[in-house]
């Protein structure tokens, strides 16, 4: 139910999988269009090493499943945190891999 609304997108010719096995591990999301997979991890918020060690990780299933593109979701919930801390999109290079890094 989390995902529904990246079913709905895809509905014309493409699907979502959830927990999608790249070969070591198992990336959160991987949305399928047509030919192309669009590998998406998932991670809160817990220190200055979510993001390195994401991207790390994204790059790795990246690699299993032959994409250059990705996206790294981090979800913070601190209370503290001002928005504008919160809220980004920034793109990230991961050695050949192009990571787009957004904060919600």
């Amino acid at each position: 139910m989390r995902f529904a609304f990246l079913q709905r997108v895809v509905n014309s010719g493409g699907g979502v999988s959830r927990e999608y096995a790249a070969n070591k591990g198992r990336m959160d999301l991987c949305v399928h269009y047509g030919k192309n997979k669009y590998p998406i991890e998932i991670k809160l918020h817990y220190g200055k090493k979510t993001i390195p060690e994401g991207l790390e990780q994204l790059a790795g299933y990246m690699d299993t499943v032959g994409e250059n593109t990705g996206w790294l979701v981090v979800f913070d919930r601190r209370k503290g945190a001002a928005w504008k801390e919160k809220i980004y999109w920034k793109t990230e290079e991961k050695g050949e891999h192009t990571i787009h890094v957004v904060g919600a």
